[in-house]
């Protein structure tokens, strides 16, 4: 048996677009995560669409392969149309696949209706700099903006207050939300939620501003004394990585752990860069 180096080199010949691929995802991973699901799609629509569209060639012209033609004219003409239905295959699969996965979410019209009065909040709690697109995140992720919004569990308005929590963060800070908690008041609800989250904020601590916000957002999203138990567990408290890990080996039970790690990587990663992209003032999105 004689070892054929071309039919190897035939087999490798698409290994440089499947390195580049990966290379492609590995950055936009990096840079804009929220997009990485659409990149995904649209390569797998690509490879798929290039393979069917080659074996249907293949299939209809079995002797007129590009690479066998007699002379470079029929090379070329054979490449012409193979390249012809590999493109109509693949743009046939996207129609039939709904051309693309359900685009990224844009920003709800109400979002703009209350961006400068988000935008004085944040910056009375938080100063000049103050992260409002990581706010308005949050918002988007307990509300999408609708302040009539109910949970099945009873969370209510715009920042999805429990009734204990609007009453307790009423009367622990009376000068700014006095008048008795009102959480579907657009003007209560994020005055409160950002007086909430700079109360979170300052009882938390991480090696970077990023790592004090996960902890913060897990605090809100699901109590501050577990996630500072959890932090107690882990071998470094102050990454938030690490603490994340540590989810559910004190008094949460692990069957809670998805919610509350998932909430922060919303807010941070997904929705935050879209409302940066979008103006909104605020600082540097986290990495992960």
């Amino acid at each position: 048996m004689t070892f054929d180096l071309s039919k190897v080199r035939d087999k490798l010949r698409a290994w440089p677009w499947l390195a580049l691929a990966l290379v492609t995802c590995a950055v936009v991973g990096v840079i804009a995560p929220w997009q990485l699901g659409v990149l995904v799609w649209g390569l797998t629509i690509l490879c798929m669409g290039a393979y069917l569209g080659y074996w249907v060639d293949r299939t209809i012209f079995p002797y007129g392969r590009p690479h066998e033609a007699c002379s470079s004219q029929s090379a070329s003409f054979a490449q012409m149309r193979r390249a012809i239905i590999m493109v109509a295959t693949i743009i046939g699969l996207a129609l039939l696949c709904g051309c693309a996965p359900a685009q990224a979410e844009t920003l709800p019209p109400a979002a703009e209706q209350y961006r400068a009065l988000l935008d004085k909040e944040a910056r009375m709690q938080f100063g000049l700099d103050a992260p409002t697109a990581r706010l308005a995140a949050q918002v988007h992720q307990e509300s999408r903006w609708r302040t009539d919004a109910e949970s099945h569990v009873g969370a209510k308005g715009l920042a999805q207050f429990m009734p204990a929590t609007a009453s307790w963060i009423n009367t622990a800070y009376p000068s700014q939300l006095g008048g008795g908690a009102a959480p579907y008041s657009p003007g209560w609800s994020l005055r409160a939620l950002a007086v909430y989250d700079r109360y979170l904020y300052d009882r938390t601590k991480g090696h970077t501003d990023c790592d004090r916000w996960w902890f913060a957002l897990r605090g809100y999203n699901g109590g501050l004394g577990h996630v500072q138990a959890e932090a107690r567990n882990a071998t470094d408290p102050l990454d938030h990585t690490i603490v994340d890990a540590a989810c559910g080996s004190a008094r949460r039970s692990a069957k809670n752990c998805p919610e509350n790690l998932g909430y922060p990587r919303k807010i941070m990663l997904r929705w935050e860069p879209m409302y940066l992209q979008a103006h909104w003032p605020g600082r540097l999105a986290c990495r992960g």
